[in-house]
């Protein structure tokens, strides 16, 4: 075993599974090549989860029976044990938060793609809200309500991310006109909602202005040419 202390930095990709280690049973010193597969404490004590190759078994053990320890994959040699726990416990947390950051991502394109499969009525939605700068909140309350309606699973979604997925869609005339040619190929109940909702948000200040009648028209129009049946009057 090589007498080199470790170095080791804290952001080194220890595996711990490939570990010669000096153990104190039954009052001798025995060599063996073990993985640790868990360090934990217990009051003034610490404890390490073993894997013993040579038995194939798994045992907890006081690390006060470890005289030292060398790790074969990073050549690194540890007589200080309280280092070496310092370091897997380091290691191990920083593995653990980058496998909370990995399904954090996962979730965040879940989420992304859950929204996505209404993306044309939230647009269209978001056009008729940021028409007229007057009652924003109440207008997206009714777009937050239709997307929780409409996309169930949308349910587990904060308010904070619906908002500013919303909030980021890019919203103008163009995104409007294209967003409506992708209204075909959804459900007639979505879509007689989503008109329900365009003339709530028109008039949320009491009265359907000049433009707004103009670009609901315009849905209607489209209803009519792609003979999507729907019972709102304005």
């Amino acid at each position: 075993m090589e007498n080199k202390e470790s170095k080791t930095p804290a952001s080194c990709p220890l595996s711990f599974y490939n570990i010669d280690a000096h153990i104190k049973l039954n009052q001798r010193l025995k060599k063996e090549n073990i993985a640790v597969r868990g360090i934990w404490q217990k009051g003034d004590n610490t404890y390490f989860k073993v894997y013993f190759y040579s038995t194939k078994e798994t045992k907890a053990l006081d690390a006060h029976f470890i005289y030292d320890l060398y790790d074969k994959n990073t050549e690194h040699y540890y007589k200080d044990i309280k280092q070496f726990v310092a370091e897997y416990q380091e290691i191990m947390a920083s593995r653990e938060k980058n496998i909370a950051n990995a399904k954090k991502s996962v979730q965040i394109e879940q989420n992304f793609t859950t929204l996505q499969t209404i993306l044309p009525e939230i647009i269209i939605l978001m056009f008729f809200t940021l028409m007229r700068t007057e009652m924003i909140e109440v207008k997206l309350s009714v777009v937050k309500d239709f997307i929780k309606k409409h996309q169930p699973q949308a349910a587990h979604l904060s308010e904070q991310y619906i908002e500013a997925f919303i909030r980021a869609q890019t919203i103008n005339v163009d995104a409007f006109y294209k967003s409506m040619e992708q209204l075909i190929y959804h459900d007639e109940n979505i879509l007689n909602d989503l008109l329900t909702d365009v003339v709530k948000i028109s008039a949320t200040d009491g009265a359907i202005h000049y433009i707004e009648k103009l670009y609901i028209a315009e849905i209607m129009q489209f209803y009519r040419d792609k003979n999507i049946r729907f019972s709102v009057e304005v």
